[in-house]
C-alpha cells in the first residue's frame, strides 16, 4: 500500500529516514499503523482502468440547434 509521509520520520524496521512529502511502498498493516501513529496517509490506489473501458465512445457533438438569422437587406 502507498504512503504519503505527512511527518519525517525512521522507519523502525529498515531504519532509514523518510522526508515529508515521501510515497512510499508498505504492506497494509505497516501502512495502517504508520498512519494511526500520525506520520502519513495511506493512499487510495485506484483500479487500471480496462481496454473496455478505455475504448468508451466519446458523445458526438452535436451542432447549434439555434438557427442562424437570416441576412436582409435595409436599403430603401
Amino acid at each position: 500500500m502507498k504512503l504519503s509521509v505527512t511527518k519525517g520520520f525512521i522507519d523502525k524496521d529498515t531504519n532509514i529516514f523518510h522526508n515529508v512529502g515521501e510515497i512510499v511502498e508498505y504492506p497494509e498493516t505497516r501502512a495502517k499503523e504508520i498512519e494511526y501513529k500520525g506520520y502519513g496517509k495511506c493512499q487510495i490506489e485506484k483500479p487500471k482502468p480496462t481496454k473496455a473501458e478505455t475504448k468508451k465512445e466519446e458523445p458526438k457533438k452535436e451542432e447549434s440547434k439555434f438557427e442562424q438569422p437570416k441576412k436582409v437587406s435595409r436599403k430603401k
